[in-house]
């Protein structure tokens, strides 16, 4: 069994978890169930109307499982994933995160899709419109109308596509306040574009 510093008491997981599977779920899903005594991280989590906490994984190699949270413990938190150069956080747990960061990656690149959208300016002229936490865009989908804006949440975006949408190279232009400006390339995953109209429309 893994043991590292500072580990956490707690069965509210969140996105970017690795915990590792204490037990086998009982739970039905077609993804492949967890592994006892196998580390996965938390690419997301489900609460179904039953109250049963879902968890959505994937190992080193980017594959995909699932369980539940009273099967498993956590091993690191996603703070201490995300603040990896922190002092608290040991060599051991950063070799581990970036096992799983790479894992993390190929899985995106399997299951995420590129769409079109093209960013607005705000009110202020700044040619992103950005929710007020900074943690979302307003886009407008390429080729439809006015009404066809949605806000997208950085989370749901490729790791490695969040700078480019979160982004202009257009310069600020107070004039175009409420138009669009740029139009980018970015992945989501694929039943999230289905869902938002970007594909299969």
């Amino acid at each position: 069994m893994f043991s590292f510093p500072q580990m956490e008491s707690t069965k509210s997981f969140q996105k970017n978890d690795i915990v590792i599977c204490t037990k086998k779920t009982r739970s039905k899903h077609f993804l492949n169930k967890a592994e006892v005594d196998s580390m996965y991280l938390v690419t997301s989590v489900f609460v179904n109307n039953f109250g049963t906490c879902k968890l959505f994984l994937v190992d080193q190699l980017g594959e995909q499982y699932y369980t539940t949270d009273n099967c498993t413990e956590l091993v690191i938190s996603h703070k201490d994933y995300l603040y990896r150069n922190d002092d608290k956080v040991s060599d051991t747990q950063r070799v581990l995160i970036e096992k799983f960061e790479k894992g993390k990656i190929a899985w995106m690149d399997k299951t995420y899709v590129p769409v079109f959208g093209s960013h607005l300016y705000d009110y202020t002229g700044h040619p992103v419109l950005t929710s007020k936490d900074n943690n979302a865009v307003l886009l407008k989908r390429v080729g439809g109308s006015d009404k066809d804006k949605i806000w997208i949440n950085k989370d749901m975006v490729h790791d490695h596509d969040v700078k480019l949408f979160m982004s202009s190279s257009l310069p600020p232009d107070i004039s175009k306040k409420g138009d669009v400006s740029e139009t980018i390339t970015f992945r989501i995953p694929s039943w999230f574009a289905e869902k938002k109209g970007f594909i299969g429309g």
